[in-house]
């Protein structure tokens, strides 16, 4: 199967998270228009590499987009699902996951204990509609 490109994958997100990942991509103005005219400007705009946004997505969504495209599932790395998803090739371990989807450790997003109470290591942007 060949590469899935964001126009295939992007209608299959919710408007509201759209809005979200195009904050993240600081792509603006969108906040009123339609659903396909949020798609069609995340499509258009380059510098968003497909693998990128989908490592943005909690591990949940990821899945929600699996089954939504009938590919497999199963899997608790990140990774294999975003193989799954751009590639359409079923990976059963992170081993096998392209190294280019496997999370960097510098982009962790995992809470931190800091003083007893848990904290982000990475500020997340919050879109308010």
């Amino acid at each position: 199967m060949s590469k899935r490109a964001k126009k295939d994958l992007l209608p299959l997100i919710s408007r509201a998270r759209l809005l979200e990942l195009a904050g993240n991509y600081d792509v603006t103005g969108l906040s009123s228009k339609s659903k396909g005219d949020i798609v069609q400007a995340m499509v258009q705009y380059r510098k968003i590499a497909l693998a990128d946004m989908l490592e943005t997505l909690k591990r949940d969504e990821l899945k929600d987009l699996c089954k939504k495209l009938s590919l497999g599932e199963s899997g608790r790395e990140k990774a294999v699902l975003i193989e799954r998803l751009v590639n359409g090739k079923q990976v059963a371990s992170v081993a096998e996951a392209p190294a280019e989807y496997k999370a960097d450790s510098k982009k962790s997003t995992k809470k931190k204990k800091i003083n007893g109470e848990r904290k982000n290591k990475s500020p997340q942007t919050m879109v308010f509609l």
